[in-house]
C-alpha cells in the first residue's frame, strides 16, 4: 500500500525534528584539558565592556618565601611587569603557568571560596589540583570560559586596598569573612575568558 505524501512529510518530520532540537540545545561538556597554551582575560558581566576580550590578567603581586614564590592572579593594569605575563594551560584540570620562554613554572593553588586565585612555584614542584574546567563559548561570547568546581560565574574583580593598588580575581567573594582586606561592595562579576596564545 502506497503512503500518502502528507504521511511521508509528517514521518520524516517527526523523525528530524527530535535530532534538530537536540543539536540546538545540547551543551558542550565542560573540558579539562586544553590543546593550546593562553591567557585569562576578566569581561565584566554586570556593565558593558570597551571591547568583546576584557581587562588583561596576568600572575601579580608576589610574595616571596623560602624556596617558593606565591603570585595572586592580577590586572595587567596594576601590575604591568613583564616578566609576569605569562601563558598558561589546563592540563587534567590543573592550571599551569609558564615563564616567557616556554618554562613551566607555578601551578594555580586550590581555588577557595571567598579569596583570591592565587599560583604557587618551587624549586621542589607545587603540587597541582584538579579543579578547572573550560567551558565552551556561549551564545554571543567569542571565547571559553574558566571554571573552578564546575562554576564559571563565581569570578568577582576586585580592589584590594593595599598601597599598591592592586585589582585582583577572587571565587565567591560573597563568601569572604569580615577579616578580608577586599570590599565585598567595591568587587564586580566578572567571566574569566581564555584567549589562546598563537605563537
Amino acid at each position: 500500500m502506497k503512503a500518502s505524501f502528507p504521511a511521508i512529510f509528517v514521518a520524516i518530520s517527526l523523525a528530524v525534528v527530535p535530532t534538530s532540537v537536540a543539536q540546538s540545545t545540547t551543551s558542550f561538556a565542560p573540558v579539562k584539558t586544553l590543546p593550546y597554551e593562553f591567557t585569562l582575560a576578566a569581561l565584566n558581566t554586570t556593565l558593558p565592556n570597551a571591547n568583546d576580550t576584557g581587562v588583561p590578567l596576568v600572575l601579580g603581586d608576589e610574595y616571596f618565601l623560602p624556596g617558593s614564590a606565591l603570585y595572586i592572579t592580577s590586572t595587567y593594569a596594576s601590575w604591568p611587569y613583564k616578566e609576569n605575563n605569562n601563558s598558561l594551560g589546563l592540563v587534567s584540570g590543573a592550571m599551569r603557568g609558564y615563564d616567557p620562554e616556554g618554562a613551566w613554572t607555578v601551578n594555580a593553588s586550590l581555588v577557595v571560596s571567598g579569596y583570591a586565585m592565587t599560583w604557587l612555584g618551587s624549586y621542589m614542584g607545587s603540587p597541582e589540583t584538579d579543579q578547572f574546567t573550560a567551558i565552551h563559548a556561549a551564545r554571543g561570547h567569542k571565547y571559553a570560559s574558566l571554571a573552578a568546581h564546575g562554576q564559571d560565574a563565581l569570578w568577582s574583580l576586585c580592589p584590594t586596598g593595599n598601597k599598591d593598588g592592586k585589582n585582583e580575581v577572587f571565587y565567591n567573594i560573597s563568601s569572604a569573612t569580615s577579616h578580608s582586606s577586599v570590599v565585598v561592595k567595591d568587587c564586580y562579576k566578572v567571566t574569566l575568558q581564555i584567549i589562546p596564545v598563537r605563537h
